[in-house]
């Protein structure tokens, strides 16, 4: 939904916009942060870095620049109107005779102010200048996209497997927000970060294998998984070496164990 009705909103002629000021791209990049924590169910002071990771998702800012850049290569492979076909500066080459090791480098327009720079033509130019030349020849729009998007983050789909409330603190495990005392600790919520078994520390790792107030619940749940499945890094986010069946499983299994604990 957030995909299909938000994003596209903040997408719009984002190309023409790029150069608002940094207060209202701030402000944008907040409602999308919003929109991330409401859809992961994470809480306010969340590492931005683990919610775009967590998520998927990437800032807007980046969005707006590889927008411009597909509409770049669409101007230089004519796959748009002439009139913006029209406005590209042209190739360093043909002002200057000597042989360059960036061919397809273009001339970035002069320009004294900076919403100018900022502005699409220039901004875009320095962009384009900047990546590989292999990536500028080829006439795929998708050969540019996967370049890209080539770091993104692949949210694995087990993520989203089971009933929503399992979901989200499980995904709060993940981020070290849950409202585990060690977690309350770090954000100042608690002044005491032990478990009430008595461990000073009661983390995510502890709650799921160690603490002795669920032994019995972790027989039927945690401890029926293979051995190798068992570590706290697996069960909090999967193996990707593993089949997604048995990941399936393993975030099925960690989910019964929190709803049979009732610690959340």
């Amino acid at each position: 939904m957030y995909k299909s009705f938000i994003l596209p909103h903040f997408d719009y002629a984002d190309v023409v916009w790029d150069n608002c000021t940094d207060k209202l791209s701030n402000m944008l990049e907040n409602l999308h942060l919003e929109g991330i924590r409401i859809i992961l169910g994470a809480v306010r002071g969340t590492s931005h870095q683990k919610l775009y990771e967590e998520s998927g998702f990437c800032t807007l800012k980046e969005r707006r620049r590889r927008h411009k850049l597909i509409l770049f290569h669409k101007m230089v492979n004519g796959v748009c109107p002439d009139y913006l076909s029209d406005l590209l500066p042209p190739l360093v080459s043909t002002r200057n005779p000597y042989h360059r090791r960036r061919p397809l480098e273009r001339v970035i327009p002069p320009h004294k102010t900076d919403i100018y720079q900022k502005s699409f033509i220039p901004s875009t130019t320095m962009l384009w200048n900047s990546i590989p030349e292999n990536i500028k020849q080829s006439t795929s729009i998708s050969e540019l996209k996967r370049y890209l998007s080539i770091s993104d983050t692949t949210v694995p789909p087990y993520y989203y497997k089971g009933k929503r409330k399992e979901q989200i603190t499980h995904c709060r495990l993940r981020l070290e927000m849950s409202n585990l005392n060690y977690d309350l600790k770090k954000r100042h919520l608690t002044a005491d970060p032990a478990c009430t078994c008595g461990y000073p520390y009661e983390t995510a790792e502890h709650y799921l294998l160690y603490c002795p107030k669920y032994t019995v619940i972790r027989k039927g749940t945690i401890s029926t998984l293979h051995n190798s499945h068992t570590n706290i890094d697996t069960l909090l986010r999967g193996n990707s070496n593993l089949q997604q069946q048995v990941n399936e499983n393993i975030f099925a299994t960690v989910h019964e164990f929190i709803n049979q604990t009732c610690r959340f």
